[in-house]
């Protein structure tokens, strides 16, 4: 839902991800969309100040990372 965001947060994303990062998922969603959506991490943190960004998996107990997400570097 695109609406839920202002551009500056996803102005302060795109330049905390960078540019290399920001290039290999849209190559990725490019090439296949709907294999590469569902693998991608559940949380994206990033601190503008610090000029940083992390993707996080969050998983509970006994859970384990999918092949797709294995595969997303």
């Amino acid at each position: 839902d695109w609406a839920r965001w202002k551009i500056n947060d996803l102005q302060d994303i795109a330049r905390c991800l960078g540019g290399p990062v920001l290039s290999m998922l849209c190559e990725r969603f490019a090439i296949d969309f709907r294999f590469t959506h569902s693998g991608l991490p559940d949380l994206l943190l990033w601190n503008p100040e610090a000029n940083k960004a992390k993707l996080v998996e969050v998983k509970g107990p006994g859970d384990k990372l999918s092949e797709k997400q294995k595969n997303l570097d």
